[in-house]
């Protein structure tokens, strides 16, 4: 706007000059007594060539102010553009955004819902536990409260997946995570129709039978990283305890699962 104001006073203080300059040759003119009829055709000729100046100057100054107004739009449609394509690739990135969170949200939940329905199929009303793996239970879920963690529940199917292990280690005179034929934890409680996300395993074994005191696995375990990491991680929820005695010694077995 100061352009074109600025503009507008240039082109009137041209006129001005123009009119002055004019003036003076007509007053000179008549100064000279020249003919009238010679100065009559001389104010003709004076007037023509003032509007044919003035007439010159205005379309110069249009031209310019035109220009001037082109290129101002031509400026603005371009930010204007610039800011529109801003924009347009903030939405999306907003929009690809909601989306890969709604995606993450879908899976977390879809997640959850497959770990609840394993903990529902694996869960019953509760276990019949003897005196040992009662109090096995009750020193787990000690050592739980004490690092500020959940109380685990005790299930019947996960305790009577326990005891089979424990007896077979006893009736078939081995200590391992694996069968004399290979087999796992893991293997029977898929064949159990069991599902889980996590799972883990504890084992003890003491000779003789007498020296496999509750507190003593509980020792044992908390002090054995690997055992330690099992009792302590916060994503388990249900337990099974067995504990059999045979052969003068005495085998557990805990299973925690998610």
């Amino acid at each position: 706007m100061f352009r074109y104001k600025n503009k507008i006073i240039a082109f009137s203080l041209m006129i001005l000059l123009i009119l002055v300059s004019l003036g003076s040759v007509s007053f000179s003119t008549k100064v000279s007594k020249i003919s009238g009829s010679f100065a009559c055709t001389t104010s003709v000729a004076v007037g023509t060539v003032k509007t044919k100046v003035v007439e010159a100057v205005a379309d110069i100054t249009v031209k310019a102010l035109t220009a001037d107004i082109i290129g101002d739009i031509e400026d603005n449609l371009k930010s204007q553009t610039v800011e529109i394509y801003k924009v347009r690739q903030a939405e999306e990135k907003a929009a690809a955004e909601a989306k890969a969170l709604a995606q993450k949200q879908a899976a977390e939940a879809k997640a959850r819902a497959e770990a609840e329905a394993a903990q529902s199929k694996a869960t019953s009303s509760g276990a019949n536990l003897n005196g040992l793996e009662a109090e096995i239970l009750r020193l787990i879920n000690k050592v739980s409260a004490d690092h500020g963690l959940s109380q685990l529940q005790v299930v019947q199917s996960l305790t009577d997946i326990a005891r089979a292990r424990c007896n077979d280690m006893v009736s078939k005179g081995y200590f391992s995570h694996y069968s004399t034929d290979g087999t796992t934890f893991f293997n029977i409680m898929r064949n159990a129709g069991i599902s889980w996300a996590n799972a883990g395993e504890n084992l003890g074994n003491a000779t003789p039978a007498g020296y496999g005191s509750p507190s003593a696995f509980i020792n044992a375990w908390m002090n054995s990283a690997s055992h330690r990491d099992n009792m302590l991680r916060g994503h388990y929820r249900l337990v099974g305890v067995g504990i059999v005695d045979g052969g003068g010694r005495r085998v557990v077995t805990t299973i925690f699962l998610n």
